[in-house]
């Protein structure tokens, strides 16, 4: 059965923890991004956001999307995996959104101080995923999770290789100071719980984590299934999807696998951190756990 448990204040709403069988997962909020819709959604127009204010209040201004930035910490009774390390606030990378992450403080609040993580999973190499795993240090910076092996696919590593200077000071510094590990295997476990899954249409190496548990599951799916829109009208292009069509395939497999296998979502950027799918009028809706 679902658990759904109390944390603390999360944009206005009500952060909250998850158990899945034997294994808890906790949503961290890092920062909030206002993003531009006619970036994000270059193909839809005014009129096509009317129905989803009504349905999700607060998630969008006039002309932004107001996106939450999570990072997931997941506790089996043998490993602690950190999913995603958020923006961060490394001058370089915050700089670009104007915007500073938060996520070492709360993983302190948590009980699990970014010096005593050791896995964090990168579901792809995108700065609100992936920034924060360097943090200033004086007039430098250092890794903010030293003791961890950093996971991200192979083909995002190359890409941050071919995008060079973005990504100097972010995934490749940490591949450099021999901290990140390419993880190509799709169904690469984690422990007995927790297994990747390429996911891939956002970037070419997008990654979900599956957790199996005690006969419940989740799916972790950051930006495979980023936006409540994208639930509901999956075929919209999203401005950040490197492969616009492979991203809206992988989109519907991942909703029909949530769907068919009654497994609990868990994105990144929904107004709640974990739900479902409803199908109302023959469409399919986000829905929020409350």
């Amino acid at each position: 059965m679902l658990r759904v448990s109390p944390k603390h204040a999360e944009f206005g709403t009500v952060e909250r923890a998850l158990k899945i069988g034997d294994v808890e997962i906790l949503a961290l909020r890092d920062c909030v991004l206002p993003l531009r819709l006619d970036f994000q959604f270059p193909e839809a127009h005014a009129d096509d956001f009317a129905p989803f204010r009504e349905r999700y209040p607060g998630m969008l201004s006039e002309d932004r999307w107001l996106a939450p930035v999570r990072a997931f910490l997941i506790r089996t009774p043998r490993e602690t995996v950190l999913f995603d390390s958020g923006l961060g606030a490394l001058g370089s990378v915050a700089s670009v959104f104007n915007v500073r992450g938060s996520l070492p403080d709360e993983l302190r609040r948590e009980g699990s101080p970014p010096e005593a993580i050791e896995t964090v999973v990168l579901s792809h190499l995108h700065l609100d995923h992936a920034g924060g795993v360097m943090r200033a240090r004086g007039a430098g910076a250092e890794p903010t999770f030293p003791r961890a092996r950093h996971l991200l696919h192979p083909a995002d590593l190359e890409l941050a290789r071919q995008w060079g200077k973005q990504y100097s000071e972010t995934v490749l510094e940490v591949e450099a100071r021999g901290l990140l590990d390419a993880a190509a295997a799709d169904g690469l476990q984690l422990g007995r719980a927790l297994s990747l899954l390429h996911t891939p249409g956002h970037t070419p190496g997008s990654m979900s984590v599956l957790v199996l548990s005690r006969g419940e599951g989740a799916l972790l799916s950051a930006d495979a299934i980023p936006n409540p829109m994208l639930a509901t009208e999956p075929q919209w292009r999203f401005g950040s999807d490197s492969d616009p069509a492979q991203a809206s395939a992988t989109r519907i497999a991942l909703m029909d696998r949530i769907e068919s296998e009654g497994l609990v979502s868990v994105p990144t950027h929904m107004p709640e951190p974990f739900g479902g799918f409803v199908r109302v009028g023959g469409k399919r809706y986000w829905r929020g756990r409350t």
